[in-house]
């Protein structure tokens, strides 16, 4: 339902077609059963669920919230976050979305004229990304820059032995 109200949004706004609903249904169908969703669901871990079913939201709120920055986006973009924030424990999926999202602004910023305008409601986007998943991300940011040395000495990389590689690749 998201990949759908993304890209039905997109195709409105972007590239001004007016019967979206064609084309954003099939947007819809394929994010739903390309071959890496299903692979997904094969042994399915839950951060990689919540991201597979926030992240069109995330990009879709986002957008919204950069093209008109008021309260009632904004209150939809705190509550999006925050529902997806269960996928985040995994921070290589926080990163996808903070890069599609920037190479969005990126494109949007030479695209279009105000560029003014358009780093100052990114600005406002990030601050309201990290104020809302700082209850993770500063821990994690804490450990990382403190205590990384941790899982370099963990047991199990002490115990990927050539031995372990060897009967993975026989």
């Amino acid at each position: 339902i998201g990949a759908y109200f993304l890209t039905k949004h997109i195709l409105n706004t972007k590239y001004l077609i007016l019967n979206t609903k064609i084309p954003a249904l099939l947007a819809g169908i394929f994010y739903t059963l390309n071959i890496a969703t299903i692979q997904t669901f094969y042994a399915p871990l839950e951060g990689f669920v919540y991201h597979f079913a926030f992240l069109p939201w995330l990009l879709f709120t986002s957008i919204l919230f950069l093209e008109k920055s008021n309260l009632t986006r904004t209150i939809f973009l705190v509550f999006t976050l925050f529902l997806a924030t269960p996928a985040s424990y995994i921070p290589t999926l926080f990163v996808v979305y903070i890069l599609a999202i920037s190479v969005y602004i990126f494109v949007n910023s030479i695209l279009n004229s105000d560029k003014i305008h358009i780093l100052t409601t990114s600005a406002k986007l990030f601050f309201i990304i990290i104020l809302v998943n700082a209850f993770w991300l500063l821990p994690f940011l804490y450990f990382t820059v403190n205590n990384s040395h941790i899982n370099l000495n963990s047991k199990i990389n002490q115990m990927g032995t050539e031995t372990i590689f060897l009967q993975n690749k026989e």
